[in-house]
């Protein structure tokens, strides 16, 4: 049996004292030391602090020693190390945290390079001398000592590595700074703070984000949703009409049809469009009206408003007849004298069709001349059978340069947009590069089929021929063009099948623009 008197003796004041040539010798166990390698704990209810003295090797060159004082309370615990000595570099950083009333005291390599480290410890612990209670928050008064005392800003005191505490900032009267720029942190990605208050603006590395004065933000220039810059029209303006402002963000802008229009909305395509609903008459309905009259010899009678009114007055020997549901007007010889002395025969009708979007009627008198005898007006090579509105004529040239058919699209799209087969309808806008390509919206068709066909939006496209064309990008007279997207196009050295629109006719370097390109050439 060891004995002990041997090493120890009574002091005064109940100390026990060490005998000359004694000390305590430390051996172990040794830890590993990781990432949060803890190295004891023990419950606050038991004790109210510890003292260690911790020894540090990673191998016979690099070792370091430590004493460190920790206090702890059941929802936190702070530390100081107030002892360090190290041979080489320091090896270990150090963390005290509380859960549930538990104290937790960890050791990590400094650097991944001294994982592995060795470690053994002494401690020395105090027992807590009251009852465990509610924890009432800590609170800091920072004051011009604590803030440095000069005009450039101080340091908050530190809460402990493992701890948390409010800040009460409220004797803070000049700006805090950081040690250096772009270091620090307000808050960590798993502990955040709740709200912000502040009163003038936020600078993000030169972007400032301020107050306007009127309770709402402003956002500098460039400002960017989903990497789009954000652009709004503020003021609608019309020739010759007042500008319509906003006055307050996202403001409503109402369009309202007048007499004759009628107003339509896409909210898939998001798009408005605008058509006559008849010339001003104010019911909704078509105004139709005769535009001109044409006679061979005479002077052309043309309206001179959109309700003008032609009338016809039988001469000597002609009775004027109408028939309101055919569009008719009969013009029959009576047989007398007009003039010329013969009985003469008669010229049956005059057809005068209705005026359509500028299209003009073809006026055809069919009989014979009762004094020479020869047809009236009459050509072999101009036919028009009634019955299925058809004209038989042979041209040998046109004024305009394009074959065009037409199809149905899913909204109105202007001459010159490049559209592709797909959308609710047969064609819609076509998309960079599509296979799907249908063509180019034709400006004025030499030739164009299918008119019969009907629907909301009705496009002709150019299938063949010349046709001012949409384009983007440097183009060069013979370039291949196909889709560059949202109605353009834009050249290709070796474009896909499907996806040729046609060629160039014209070198371009704008920006955006139109050029004639040759539509149906590979």
């Amino acid at each position: 049996m060891t004995d002990f008197t041997k090493y120890f003796g009574t002091g005064v004041k109940n100390t026990l004292f060490l005998k000359n040539g004694v000390n305590f010798y430390n051996r172990g166990p040794w830890r590993q030391i990781f990432q949060d390698t803890e190295i004891d704990r023990w419950y606050v209810g038991d004790f109210a602090a510890a003292n260690y003295i911790i020894s540090v090797e990673y191998d016979s060159q690099k070792k370091e020693t430590m004493s460190i004082l920790v206090v702890a309370r059941p929802d936190q615990a702070t530390y100081t190390v107030y002892g360090r000595a190290s041979i080489d570099d320091p090896l270990i950083t150090i963390s005290a945290t509380v859960n549930d009333s538990y104290l937790s005291l960890k050791l990590s390599p400094i650097i991944e390079g001294y994982e592995g480290v060795r470690a053994i410890y002494f401690a020395q612990y105090f027992a807590t001398l009251t009852d465990l209670e509610r924890p009432v928050p800590l609170t800091y008064l920072v004051d011009e000592e604590d803030l440095g005392g000069g005009g450039g800003g101080g340091d908050i005191p530190d809460g402990g590595s493992g701890g948390s505490s409010n800040a009460n900032l409220s004797a803070i009267d000049r700006t805090l700074t950081p040690t250096s720029s772009g270091t620090f942190d307000v808050g960590i990605a798993l502990k955040r703070f709740r709200d912000l208050y502040l009163s003038n603006g936020i600078d993000l590395g030169g972007a400032v984000i301020s107050n306007n004065g009127n309770g709402a933000i402003e956002l500098p220039d460039g400002t960017t949703v989903g990497g789009n810059e954000l652009k709004s029209f503020g003021t609608i303006s019309v020739s010759g009409e007042a500008d319509v402002d906003s006055i307050i963000l996202n403001d409503n802008l109402t369009l309202i049809a007048g007499s004759g229009m009628t107003i339509s909305t896409n909210a898939s395509n998001r798009s408005i469009t605008l058509s006559s609903s008849g010339g001003g008459t104010g019911g909704g309905t078509s105004a139709n009206a005769f535009g001109v009259v044409s006679v061979a010899g005479q002077s052309t009678i043309r309206a001179d408003s959109a309700s003008d009114t032609l009338t016809f007055v039988a001469g000597s020997g002609i009775a004027i007849t109408t028939n309101a549901t055919s569009d008719r007007i009969t013009i029959t010889n009576t047989g007398s004298s007009g003039g010329g002395g013969g009985t003469g025969g008669t010229a049956t009708e005059i057809i005068v069709s209705e005026v359509l979007d500028g299209i003009y009627p073809m006026v055809i008198a069919e009989g014979t001349d009762p004094i020479t005898g020869q047809s009236l007006y009459a050509s072999s090579g101009v036919t028009l059978e009634v019955a299925t509105s058809t004209l038989n004529v042979t041209a040998t040239t046109a004024r305009w340069a394009d074959l065009a058919e037409r199809y149905l699209a899913d909204c109105a799209y202007e001459p010159g947009t490049v559209l592709e087969f797909g959308g609710d309808k047969e064609v819609t806008l076509a998309q960079d590069s599509t296979r799907r390509i249908a063509g180019v919206v034709s400006t004025n068709p030499a030739y164009l089929m299918n008119t019969d066909l009907k629907g909301d939006n009705v496009v002709a496209i150019a299938l063949q021929g010349r046709v001012p064309c949409k384009v983007r990008g440097n183009i060069r007279k013979g370039d291949m063009l196909i889709s560059g997207g949202d109605g353009y196009a834009r050249p290709s050295l070796d474009p896909s099948i499907g996806t040729v629109i046609g060629k160039a006719l014209e070198d371009f370097d704008g920006v955006s623009g139109v050029i004639e390109v040759v539509v149906g050439r590979l």
